[in-house]
């Protein structure tokens, strides 16, 4: 599977390191060069500096090669516009949205979004199991 990750911080780079790790490979478009340098040196991975709001970049991306556009940023609102972009260049591209609050869960009712993530409840989630194991 490829994976076309937008946002190279600390989500995206673990992400694009976690999906390697499993076989599979990625391109991730980050804006700030400095944050592209910290992602993961693999040949698996693809770093694309530019917006990934713009639909240039996102025309220098094999985006015809990818399973699924995973919209990781910090910015809920960009993570919607990249989604919405994504599936007006190829319809069959799975979306996936990173969210920053609770409230914005709604957000996987919108037709060009097929699941939300909400990094920091899985991180609580996860926090909260280790602090109860015996």
């Amino acid at each position: 599977m490829h994976v076309v990750i937008a946002g190279g911080g600390r989500v995206g780079a673990q992400t694009a390191a976690h999906l390697v790790d499993d076989g599979h490979s990625a391109t991730v478009i980050e804006s700030h060069e400095p944050t592209a340098a910290g992602v993961p040196d693999s040949d698996l991975i693809e770093v694309v500096i530019g917006d990934a709001v713009s639909p240039d970049t996102l025309q220098k991306v094999s985006m015809e090669r990818a399973d699924v556009f995973a919209a990781l940023t910090g910015d809920t609102n960009a993570n919607v516009a990249a989604c919405y972009i994504a599936q007006t260049g190829s319809q069959s591209i799975r979306t996936v949205m990173r969210i920053g609050s609770d409230d914005e869960r709604e957000y996987g009712d919108h037709e060009a979004i097929d699941a939300v993530v909400f990094p920091e409840a899985v991180g609580a989630e996860n926090a909260t199991e280790r602090i109860l194991q015996p």
